[in-house]
C-alpha cells in the first residue's frame, strides 16, 4: 500500500490522523502514539511516500511524524520510508 503524505495530509494531528484512520482497515488513531503503535504491530505492508515537506506549516509536527516513520521503518521491513 502506498500512503501520500504531503503539505495538505500534514497540516496537524487531526488532520493526519483522519487521514491515517481512513487509509488503513479498522484503525482509529488518538495520538501520534497510537500511530506509532499501530506501525509497530501491523503486518501490512506499506510504503509512506513524503512529499512537499518544504511547504508544511508545521514543521514542529512534521518532525513528529517523520520522526516516528524513520524509526518504525528501521526496526520493520513491512514499512517503508520515502521522501520526494
Amino acid at each position: 500500500m502506498l500512503v501520500l503524505l504531503d503539505d495538505i495530509k500534514i497540516r496537524d494531528e487531526g488532520t493526519f490522523l483522519a487521514y491515517i484512520d481512513t487509509t488503513f482497515k479498522d484503525v482509529k488513531l488518538n495520538s501520534l502514539e497510537d500511530f506509532r503503535e499501530f506501525l509497530l504491530r501491523t503486518n501490512e505492508k506499506a510504503e509512506f511516500i513524503v512529499s512537499d515537506y518544504e511547504t508544511i506549516a508545521d514543521k514542529s509536527f512534521a518532525a513528529k511524524v517523520l520522526a516516528i516513520l524513520m524509526d518504525v521503518s528501521y526496526i520493520r521491513e513491512n514499512i517503508k520510508l520515502s521522501q520526494m
